[in-house]
């Protein structure tokens, strides 16, 4: 029934006059209470528009909060040497976020009372015992947005059928008002007759922790892996239970079970007494089986083997300047924070309290602590940052090169918004200096003896670490120029002779691995030091041949103009992937094979489209891509403004370069459309880059932009395009 209501209010959302698909998820409401509530549908759009009141104030007075840390992160200094205790900017950082994140917490339990205690008035008042809403999940760790799920549950004082029923009214009554606010994604409600075509255009905010298998931290439950009125229950109850899965814990312990889940909570509201204590009291006087304690260890290996944490160099390579933050930033700090909690079976009130006490009790070491608070306080900042940018749950960004992009927060292209929020390049490359040493060492434990060892022996990096973290952290955010002089300065010896430079080497001659090699190679190539990335590209292919070793080498000898080696070198790559696909098109079009170039570069857009979803198209970009057009593509039929009109959904770097290479490639065939390309790619380079970043798809744009110019006796214009591209370099 809640899966109606909640679709009623998605078809509301796709209309300017919601009044009818309202009234309707009104009588959805009336059909599950029937005569037990005589709420009128004005009644309860009152409560719905107050909800939606207090809640746009909270996230305006986040806005205004951030500003002042935004304005903080615009004055970071990239390469300090100085831990997070030592360093002014860094404490002073993690000071604001750490009152910003209290004060969204604290407001968000208010809100989240605020629903219980309408809910309440919609079913009356006839409370039969009393009771304590409790949240788990984000809200109780105090790192909730006002855009993330509400995961949470019902103590009673006594638990009888009567009893039941009545608190099983409420929670569907609290669903319905959350419901109400349209801001619940019909993909959370498990509906499969929706799946794979229905372009769901609600916004993606405050909603409960959704029906689908694996969510349902709800007091009702999920009815799947969930039992019905799962979390509607005495102390006791929970207690009983959370004792019998501490001492037999399954298979199913190590991704996560009840006692992972109970370590933070927070009351939202009490009718009666407050009967969380309680709760927290048997828990405390419970002690884990060895069984059980076992089962903890295998979670911790579990998670760290499962999450894709921290950067790769196969996420910049596909990526470039676009982070999901929750994937990518904020699962690393929070996950492992929550499973030391687990291992060690310490409970706290919130994240940071948690860490200190893990600290205090010898479980992780001083530096280990300060390491981790300072990654939760960056992915806290940049994950609310995203949010309340986009007005979404939608945690996709940028990463902008210059500071100047940062504290107006808005990018005004063609008179709308930026499709995405631009984090500061410095700041990532500070949490990248802390997390990526940390995640190294973490995930090369074998066992959980070395990793306990691990975190109460951490005593902060190396200078040969921090060195390299940092590198590796200027490279992964588009910093090229700079990594190139930190490379010159400390690791001469990695670069061909040319560019080595007179400076000693401070940090020793180890060889700082694979990774750093071929970021010494990719820096030198973005640089324009072909020869010298080739070199060192095709010595590295001696000892490790892979496909994307190839692909570096093809555009190596591209640039080189040896276009038949690149295209010789290509045809023997295994995986036959966007980038492959790409570099194949570009070398035929060099080679005058210009059909062959643009069936290649189609073949990437087909790869695009038939991996991502129209749902996930319009959640990032606010535009549709209907079925019709995506058959189109799939027969190779496809026009060339279908083409324009697919990737203007999801401006990856894969399709802005095909966008870029086409409108080149149209312009020889004397088509008149190519100029619609060459404005589309740098819309889309602009766009997925940010205005002011100096980055070489910019200023290809540019040049293809000025060349569109000067075909339509624009001189002036051209000039100013092949300026700015100058200025990129």
């Amino acid at each position: 029934m809640f899966q109606a209501h909640t679709l009623y209010n998605a078809a509301a959302a796709r209309r300017n006059t919601q009044d009818g698909w309202k009234e309707t998820a009104f009588k959805v409401q009336q059909a599950y209470w029937k005569d037990s509530v005589k709420a009128t549908y004005l009644e309860q759009r009152a409560i719905t528009t107050s909800l939606k009141t207090e809640l746009l104030e909270i996230r305006n007075e986040q806005r205004k909060q951030l500003e002042h840390v935004h304005k903080r992160v615009g004055e970071i200094k990239l390469l300090s040497h100085k831990t997070p205790e030592d360093d002014k900017w860094t404490k002073d950082f993690m000071s604001k976020v750490r009152v910003l994140s209290e004060n969204c917490t604290d407001k968000l339990v208010a809100f989240a009372g605020r629903v219980i205690e309408n809910s309440l008035q919609l079913v009356g008042d006839r409370v039969p015992c009393e009771f304590t809403a409790v949240a788990i999940g984000s809200l109780a760790r105090g790192e909730a947005t006002s855009y993330s799920d509400l995961e949470y549950l019902f103590l009673i004082d006594k638990k009888t059928p009567e009893t039941e029923l009545f608190f099983e009214q409420l929670a569907m009554t609290t669903y319905f008002v959350i419901g109400n606010l349209s801001e619940t994604k019909l993909r959370y409600m498990g509906i499969k007759e929706l799946e794979g075509w229905f372009d769901d255009t609600s916004q993606n905010g405050f909603k409960i922790d959704g029906l689908a298998c694996g969510a349902g931290n709800i007091p009702t439950g999920n009815g799947m892996d969930k039992p019905k009125n799962y979390f509607i229950c005495t102390p006791q109850e929970l207690g009983s239970r959370y004792k019998e899965i501490l001492d037999n814990p399954s298979d199913e312990s190590i991704r996560g079970d009840l006692t992972a889940m109970l370590k933070f909570t927070v009351s939202i509201y009490s009718h009666g007494s407050d009967l969380l204590p309680e709760l927290r009291s048997l828990i405390a006087s419970l002690s884990p089986s060895l069984a059980r304690m076992e089962a903890n260890k295998q979670m911790l290996l579990h998670d760290l083997q499962k999450f894709d944490f921290a950067p790769s160099l196969k996420l910049h390579r596909e990526q470039a300047y676009t982070i999901d933050v929750k994937r990518h930033i904020y699962r690393f700090p929070s996950i492992l924070l929550l499973d030391l909690a687990t291992m060690h079976n310490v409970n706290g009130h919130m994240a940071c309290d948690t860490a200190m006490r893990l600290m205090e009790h010898g479980k992780i070491s001083a530096p280990f602590y300060q390491s981790l608070i300072l990654q939760l306080a960056c992915a806290c900042y940049i994950r609310l940052s995203a949010y309340l940018y986009h007005d979404s749950h939608d945690d996709r960004v940028s990463v902008a090169e210059r500071t100047n992009d940062i504290p107006a927060l808005v990018s005004i292209q063609h008179g709308r918004q930026s499709a995405r929020w631009y984090l500061h390049a410095g700041l990532l490359t500070l949490l990248f200096s802390h997390m990526i040493p940390m995640k190294d060492r973490t995930t090369a434990c074998k066992n959980t003896d070395d990793f306990e060892k691990v975190c109460r022996t951490f005593t902060g990096m190396t200078g040969q670490e921090l060195l390299i973290a940092r590198i590796k952290s200027l490279f992964f955010s588009g910093r090229y120029r700079h990594t190139l002089k930190i490379l010159k300065k400390y690791f001469p010896h990695l670069l061909p002779k040319a560019l080595q430079s007179t400076h000693l080497n401070m940090h020793g001659s180890e060889n700082p691995g694979y990774q750093i090699l071929v970021i010494v190679a990719d820096t030198l190539m973005t640089c324009s030091y072909i020869s010298g990335a080739l070199e060192m590209y095709q010595k590295m292919q001696d000892n490790l041949a892979n496909d994307e070793l190839k692909i570096r080498i093809a555009e190596c000898l591209f640039r080189l103009s040896k276009y038949q080696d690149a295209l010789e070198l290509l045809r023997t790559c295994k995986d036959v992937s966007a980038d492959v696909k790409y570099w194949l098109g570009v070398v035929y079009w060099k080679l005058g094979n210009l059909s062959a170039a643009i069936t290649h570069c189609n073949d990437v857009l087909q790869i695009f489209l038939q991996e991502s979803s129209a749902e996930m198209i319009f959640d990032y970009y606010g535009i549709r891509l209907n079925t019709q057009n995506k058959e189109i593509v799939k027969l190779g039929c496809i026009t060339a403004e279908e083409i324009l009109d697919m990737v203007k959904c999801n401006p990856t770097t894969d399709t802005v370069k095909c966008i870029g290479l086409l409108g080149t490639i149209y312009r020889q065939l004397n088509q008149p459309f190519y100029k619609e390309f060459t404005r589309t790619q740098l819309g889309l380079s602009v766009s997925l880059y940010g205005k002011e970043s100096l980055v070489p798809q910019i200023a290809q744009a540019l040049i293809y932009r000025g060349v569109n110019h000067a075909d339509r006796n624009q001189a002036s214009q051209s000039f100013q395009c092949y300026e700015n591209a100058l200025k990129m370099h």
